[in-house]
């Protein structure tokens, strides 16, 4: 995000960081939010200077509100053409509500019509369970659990296998959320959460010729995180308070097992335990009519890494008119190494926080359902984890010593006004970014950075039809591969255009829509990389294999009903 790898985008559910937010994927393959959206009534996501009541996102924070009570009593009923089934009983009290789920996918009957060139497997099976009580006049006390077990299997395009790399993986996975917030006395408020994450996942890989391969790896991961936020609206008029710590306990090991010629071996285990403690105060301020701020501090302590860290932030807004404003924020933002270079983290002291500076400058003006946003930004990144080739199974020698830097401007632009029932967005992103990281030998262009992206996205309701049509088109430019020898090898760019359609009906006075998607509608070759063999041939030049998607393109189809809820009578009006 914004030249920021993706690990280094945090989400938080209620406040809380989650661990795994999404479902396990093989690299080279896409991953599926763990969550549904129906879950969630407000959706913020921030690319850089955010609050400081968020940490360990070194480029961008998604932050996500779950909903307070059920609107109503309803029965959901979900079926999807790729193989899956879904269920959904929600009851509503006067002061409570309680929703239950179910949802198995397997896709292989899809794999039969439409043929795939990495997926050979994928199947999934999960429930969850949300309890919302309301407590005294405006306290909410919310508690949700959920279970997930899949089993993905897929060919890796690797060099050598004619056919891709066999790799087979199983997840589990469980997680328990909990939150309370209640107004106090003296016009503070308390908002206060605790959360459990248990993750574990086996992969099994295929292995040829002589020499030890890799071919079994057994993770497990354990975490509980905790938080307290108070919050005084009455301390002025013209500015508020909030204070808030938080506290993680986590546990992480990995086994690994070695095929050689000679047999089975398995290497030593390898783990890590942390403990990690947070603080952050924040006043919100109001200078004038006009002229608003925001300035906090955030502070961290690592006992892997034996280190603290303090983090400023500060942002500023001032109101030109009623349709517009200019901001401007800067922060300091840190996060631990990931769980892969910290596994000996305990023996090597010289591993640090990996930190980021922001910096942005923004225009937005919002006038008759119209949007134009114009953000420019800078991100400076230090203390990034290096090794080279001949130490990157030693972590005792890994390095703080990588860095790098992001620039660029964004462009948005959304507009539900000119044409009646239409609803239309522009975005334009343009980047200048280079680090050097893990195994890069210099600062070079990150493999997952385009310098352009664009994209168009459009929803057109037709009324007397009870149908949304939407359609996305987007580009970006060739990205950068890099063989052993870190030469550079460009790839083509990415095109696709996707279409989309809701019908909106009844059945037996049931709410029914039904859904059809097809994604890449013009079949188009695009590459998301390449991976590269060990040795050069006699020109010097490594043999690769491309990254593509596992099928040219994706049509599904979803019938959604819910019971006991009618269709709208009005529907001159497009949806939200």
């Amino acid at each position: 995000m914004r030249g920021g790898a993706a690990g280094e985008t945090k989400q938080f559910l209620d406040g809380l960081p989650l661990q795994s937010p999404y479902g396990a994927t093989v690299s080279g393959t896409p991953a599926r939010g763990r969550f549904s959206p129906t879950l969630f009534k407000g959706t913020v996501f921030s690319t850089g200077g955010y609050s400081a009541e968020y940490g360990q996102a070194l480029s961008a924070a998604v932050i996500l509100n779950t909903q307070d009570l059920a609107p109503e009593t309803q029965t959901g009923i979900t079926l999807l053409s790729l193989g899956s089934v879904g269920l959904s009983q929600q009851q509503r009290w006067e002061r409570a509500s309680l929703a239950v789920t179910g949802d198995y996918m397997n896709m292989r009957p899809y794999f039969g019509v439409v043929p795939q060139r990495v997926l050979t497997a994928y199947e999934n099976g999960s429930g969850s369970v949300a309890f919302r009580q309301r407590t005294g006049a405006a306290g909410m006390l919310k508690a949700y659990g959920a279970v997930t077990k899949a089993h993905i299997g897929v060919r890796t395009p690797a060099v050598g296998w004619e056919n891709g790399q066999p790799v087979d993986l199983r997840n589990t996975n469980a997680y328990l959320n909990t939150s309370f917030r209640s107004p106090l006395r003296g016009g503070w408020s308390v908002n206060t959460g605790l959360a459990a994450t248990r993750d574990e996942q086996t992969i099994a890989l295929g292995t040829q010729g002589d020499l030890p391969n890799i071919s079994h790896v057994h993770e497990l991961e354990e975490s509980v995180v905790g938080r307290v936020v108070l919050t005084n609206d009455s301390v002025g008029t013209y500015w508020n308070l909030k204070v808030g710590a938080e506290g993680l306990g986590q546990r992480f090991g990995q086994q690994a097992r070695q095929q050689a010629e000679s047999g089975a071996t398995d290497l030593p285990r390898r783990a890590f335990a942390e403990q990690r403690a947070a603080g952050f105060a924040e006043a919100n301020v109001s200078f004038t009519s006009q002229l608003a701020g925001r300035v906090g501090a955030r502070t961290e302590y690592s006992a892997v890494l034996g280190r603290w860290n303090a983090a400023p932030r500060a942002a500023l807004a001032y109101q030109l008119d009623d349709a517009s404003q200019v901001s401007a924020a800067y922060g300091q933002f840190y996060q631990t190494p990931a769980n892969d270079l910290l596994l000996s983290a305990h023996a090597n002291p010289a591993l640090r926080f990996e930190r980021a500076d922001h910096y942005l400058l923004t225009y937005q003006r919002i006038r008759a359902d119209r949007t134009l946003r114009v953000e420019g930004y800078y991100k400076n990144y230090d203390h990034l984890t290096r090794f080279d080739a001949a130490t990157q199974f030693q972590p005792t020698s890994y390095q703080s010593t990588g860095g790098g830097y992001a620039r660029g401007v964004d462009l948005f632009w959304r507009d539900r006004k000119t044409v009646k029932n239409l609803d239309y967005w522009v975005s334009y992103g343009l980047l200048d970014t280079k680090r050097q990281q893990r195994l890069d030998p210099a600062q070079a262009v990150p493999t997952f950075a385009s310098r352009h992206n664009v994209s168009v996205v459009g929803k057109y309701w037709l009324g007397k039809l009870h149908t949304l049509v939407g359609a996305t088109a987007s580009y970006s430019s060739p990205r950068l591969s890099y063989d052993p020898s870190f030469r550079a090898i460009s790839t083509p760019s990415y095109q696709d255009l996707s279409v989309n359609f809701s019908y909106v009906t009844s059945f037996r006075k049931n709410l029914t829509i039904v859904h059809v998607s097809a994604s890449n509608l013009l079949g188009r070759a695009n590459v998301f990389g390449y991976r590269y063999g060990a040795t050069p041939n006699d020109q010097g030049a490594y043999q690769r294999v491309d990254v593509t998607p596992s099928a040219p393109r994706m049509v599904f189809v979803v019938l959604m009903m819910s019971i006991n809820k009618a269709r709208p009578a009005d529907t001159s009006v497009a949806p939200e």
